[in-house]
C-alpha cells in the first residue's frame, strides 16, 4: 500500500469516526437500515439524550430499571432497547386519559341500553 493510499484510508476512518460522534445526538440515527444497533451508548451519552443527570441514569442502572450491559466496569446501552423502554414508560397527558375513559364509558353505556 502506498503512502497516498494509506492517507486515504486514514481520512476514510476519521470520517467514519466523526460521523459516529455526530450521529450520537439522536437515538434513531444509531441503527442501520435493518434497525440493528450499530453503536452502544455510554452512560453520559444516554444521560444527554434523555436530558437526565448522569447520577439519575446510574441510579436507574443500579436499581435494574433500565436495560443495560456491563462490560467490566463500563456500562453500555443498546439504542433499540432504550427506544422500547421509553415507549413502555410513556404516559399520555391526563386530558388524553380522560378522553379515553369517557369514550370507554360511552361504549359501555351503549352496550347496556
Amino acid at each position: 500500500m502506498t503512502a497516498s493510499q494509506l492517507g486515504d484510508k486514514r481520512t476514510e476512518f476519521t470520517h467514519e469516526q466523526s460521523s459516529l460522534v455526530t450521529s450520537s445526538a439522536s437515538i434513531s440515527s444509531l441503527s442501520d437500515s435493518k434497525g440493528t444497533a450499530r453503536v452502544k451508548l455510554t452512560l453520559p451519552n444516554l444521560a444527554q439524550l434523555l436530558q437526565l443527570s448522569k447520577s439519575k441514569v446510574y441510579k436507574l442502572v443500579e436499581r435494574g430499571e433500565i436495560p443495560h450491559y456491563r462490560i467490566g466496569s463500563s456500562i453500555r446501552f443498546d439504542p433499540d432497547e432504550i427506544r422500547v423502554w421509553l415507549e413502555r414508560h410513556h404516559r399520555p397527558a391526563v386530558s388524553m386519559q380522560d378522553a379515553i375513559a369517557e369514550k370507554e364509558h360511552e361504549s359501555e353505556r351503549r352496550g347496556v341500553v
